[in-house]
């Protein structure tokens, strides 16, 4: 299934009726164009040769962007500019946290000096037994 996001792009084809269109889709090999009804704000799909609140979908022309709107005798060729979408760089997840455990650290105690709770630090550190800790000891706390 594809899906295109095509610019909003409002059309004025007779002095009481405007039509936007909000985007399109390929379903099963069919274009299909969603349209908005800017007098009575109602929204629907429609696809070439068909109709959506008086307007015609008579033809488009995918290799040139070209729709073709049809409202009685008004005829209008609209350019439909589709927006350009550059790929977000992938977010890192973060990096580990280390605490290093020093005399007199508990698992209490780390876990509040790192604001996280004890049942966090137990499930960053499922191995270490928390009531034998040992001075060296590395705790995972983010």
């Amino acid at each position: 299934m594809r899906f295109f996001i095509l610019s909003a792009l409002l059309v004025t084809l007779t002095a009481r009726a405007e039509i936007q269109f909000v985007g399109a889709i390929t379903l099963a090999g069919r274009q299909q164009f969603a349209l908005l009804d800017t007098d009575t704000q109602n929204t629907g799909w429609t696809a070439v040769g068909e109709s959506f609140a008086g307007f015609t979908v008579e033809s488009y022309k995918s290799e040139e962007q070209i729709l073709t709107v049809r409202n009685g005798d008004a005829v209008q060729h609209l350019e439909i500019q589709t927006p350009s979408l550059e790929a977000e760089e992938p977010v890192a997840p973060p990096q580990p946290e280390y605490h290093t455990v020093r005399p007199g650290d508990t698992g209490s105690k780390v876990a509040r000096e790192y604001k996280i709770s004890p049942k966090e630090l137990l499930a960053l550190n499922p191995d270490v037994e928390f009531h034998r800790l040992k001075v060296g000891q590395k705790l995972r706390v983010k």
